[in-house]
């Protein structure tokens, strides 16, 4: 269960990494500007609607968690469906980015709290690997977006290729690495919806 976490978040955020350092790459291509000139407010600025995000999703969907998960995911794979528009849009890329990264980041922690509480023997494994795996993700993104973004957009359509390909990642991550079942079984809540196989599950709807 950990490592598929971990797995979930390695893709994801290789794959918004990957999307927003190609976007950048278009733009420097295009102006000869890297615009990431924004400084801390919109760090700042973007942690504060991804969290009033995330506690919405949390709050008015009725099926908590797994909801929130849906949505999160959702949007992330239409904002990377859009990467290469944005990628011409200067600082709100940058923005947009930070906030679909900073969503999921928090809801992922939500979900690695959860699992800790419910599954109390392996909770410092859990939570090292799921932040490990998250962090390389990140690095592993940004990294191979910086090695070959000149080269791919030297190609024709390769902002669509980007898309694509970080597409794909989410939807591999969602559907087949930690999909809503995997998900409620980490957290603890089994079939019946309140008790998971080791017995620490959680009401319905937490």
């Amino acid at each position: 269960m950990a490592s598929g976490l971990g797995l979930c978040g390695l893709l994801v955020s290789f794959a918004n990494a990957f999307a927003d350092g190609a976007a950048r790459a278009m733009a420097l291509s295009a102006t000869r500007q890297y615009f990431d000139n924004l400084g801390q407010a919109s760090f700042i600025a973007a942690g504060l609607v991804a969290a009033v995000f995330v506690d919405l999703c949390l709050r008015f969907l009725t099926d908590g968690i797994a909801a929130a998960y849906r949505v999160v995911m959702l949007v992330m794979a239409a904002f990377l469906v859009l990467s290469p528009i944005f990628g011409q849009m200067g600082p709100l890329a940058v923005f947009v980015a930070l906030q679909q990264q900073g969503a999921f980041n928090i809801l992922f922690f939500v979900i690695v709290a959860r699992a800790m509480a419910a599954r109390r023997a392996d909770a410092t494994g859990l939570f090292c690997v799921s932040w490990g795996m998250m962090t390389a993700g990140q690095l592993a993104g940004w990294a191979v977006a910086g090695l070959f973004g000149a080269l791919l957009f030297a190609m024709p359509n390769a902002g669509m290729a980007v898309a694509l390909v970080s597409v794909v990642l989410v939807s591999v991550a969602y559907m087949f690495v930690l999909p809503e079942v995997k998900l409620s079984e980490l957290m603890g809540i089994g079939t019946d919806g309140v008790r998971g196989e080791d017995g620490a599950g959680l009401e319905p709807g937490d």
